[in-house]
C-alpha cells in the first residue's frame, strides 16, 4: 500500500485543479441553459433533459472528488480494504459518467442525420462493447478483488470510448459543412468547437489507453485516468458554453446589420422615395439583393425536427436569422 500513496496524492491534487475549472463552467453552462441569451431573464422553454444531464454530471464528478479524497486518506493510512471498496465504487462512478457522455453524443449524431438508425449502429455496438466491459471489470472486482486485473477489459472499454467519440464527432462535424452555405459561418465555428473539445477529449482518452497498455509506472496511471475523467465534464459543458456564446454574437451581428435598411425607410421616408423615383433600378437591385441573401442566411441544420435535419426559421420582425446547429443541447 505505500507504493500508491504518492500516486493517489498526486492524481487528488490534479483532479482537484480541474475540479475547480469544471465547477466555473458548471456555473457559466446553467446561467445559458438556465436563463435568456440577452440578459437574466428565465427561458420560457428550458431543456429540462439536458439541464438534468448537467446536474447529473456535477454529482458524479463531486462524489468522485470526495472517494478520491477517502482513498487518499485510506492510502495513507495503509487500510487495503477501505481502499480497495473506495476504488470498486470510485470506478462505477467514472464508468457511468464516461458511457453517459457517450450516449449523450451518439443521440445528438442521431438527431443531426434526421433521425437515421443507419448512421448510430456503428457507434452503439461500440457503446455497448464498453458497457459490457465495464460491467465485467466491475464485478470481476466484487468477486475476485480490486487487483484482479482484466486490464484487456480496460482496453476494449478505452479503444471503445475513443472509437465511439471520434465516429459520432466527425459525423456531426460533416453533416454541418453539408449542411452549411458558404455565409453561415456561424455552422462553421461550432464545427471548430466540436472538433477541438473532440480532440482534447480524444487525447486524453488516449492517455489513458496508453497506460493501460504499456506497463506504466502507477503515478502515470492514476493522473492520466483523474485528467480523463475530469475532461469528460470539462468538454461536455465547454461546448455548449461555447456554442451559446457564438450563436448569442452572431445574432447580435446580424440585427445590427438588417437594422439600417428598415430604420432608414422609416426616418427618412419622403427622402428614400426621392432617391427611389430618381434611381429606381439601382433600389430595385440593392432589395432583390438583401432579401436574396436573407433567404440564404435561413436554412439551416435543425436538430429537433424534420425528415432530413434542414429547416427554415423566420423571426416575427421578418428578419431571417440562422437558428444555430447545436449538436451537444439540441435545443433549438
Amino acid at each position: 500500500m505505500v507504493s500508491i500513496q504518492e500516486p493517489t496524492v498526486l492524481a487528488l491534487l490534479v483532479q482537484a485543479i480541474l475540479y475547480g475549472f469544471y465547477l466555473v463552467l458548471v456555473i457559466l453552462t446553467l446561467r445559458w441553459l438556465i436563463f435568456d441569451d440577452r440578459g437574466w431573464k428565465l427561458r420560457g422553454n428550458i431543456n429540462w433533459a439536458m439541464l438534468s444531464t448537467i446536474i447529473l454530471f456535477f454529482v458524479f464528478s463531486t462524489s468522485d472528488l470526495l472517494l478520491s479524497l477517502l482513498m487518499s486518506i485510506v492510502a495513507m493510512r495503509g487500510q487495503t480494504t477501505a481502499y480497495n471498496r473506495y476504488g470498486i465504487v470510485n470506478n462505477m462512478i467514472e464508468n457511468t459518467t464516461i458511457l453517459m457522455a457517450d450516449a449523450v453524443l451518439i443521440y445528438r449524431c442521431w438527431v443531426v442525420y434526421g433521425k437515421s438508425w443507419r448512421v448510430i449502429i456503428a457507434p452503439v455496438l461500440l457503446w455497448l462493447a464498453a458497457l459490457s466491459c465495464s460491467v465485467l471489470v466491475i464485478c470481476s472486482q466484487l468477486i475476485v478483488g480490486w487487483e484482479s486485473g482484466f486490464y484487456r477489459l480496460w482496453v476494449v472499454f478505452y479503444c471503445s470510448n475513443i472509437l465511439t467519440n471520434v465516429y459520432a464527432t466527425g459525423a456531426i462535424i460533416y453533416r454541418i459543412f453539408k449542411a452549411a452555405s458558404h455565409r453561415q459561418s456561424g455552422l462553421h465555428k461550432i464545427s471548430r468547437t466540436l472538433f477541438e473539445s473532440g480532440f482534447l477529449y480524444t487525447l486524453t482518452s488516449s492517455m489513458n489507453l496508453v497506460s493501460s497498455i504499456v506497463v506504466a509506472p502507477p503515478i502515470m496511471r492514476y493522473i492520466s485516468d483523474a485528467i480523463n475523467f475530469s475532461m469528460t465534464g470539462i468538454t461536455f459543458n465547454l461546448i455548449i458554453i461555447r456554442v451559446h456564446q457564438q450563436r448569442h454574437d452572431y445574432v447580435a451581428d446580424t440585427r445590427n446589420s438588417t437594422a439600417t435598411p428598415h430604420l432608414s425607410g422609416l426616418k427618412f421616408p419622403s427622402h428614400t422615395s426621392e432617391l427611389s423615383t430618381s434611381t429606381p433600378t439601382t433600389t430595385t437591385s440593392n432589395d432583390e439583393s438583401y432579401i436574396k441573401d436573407q433567404s440564404r442566411a435561413s436554412t439551416t441544420l435543425d436538430l429537433e425536427c424534420g425528415s432530413n435535419g434542414i429547416s427554415t426559421y423566420t423571426s416575427s420582425s421578418n428578419d431571417s436569422i440562422i437558428r444555430y446547429a447545436n449538436p451537444m443541447t439540441a435545443e433549438y
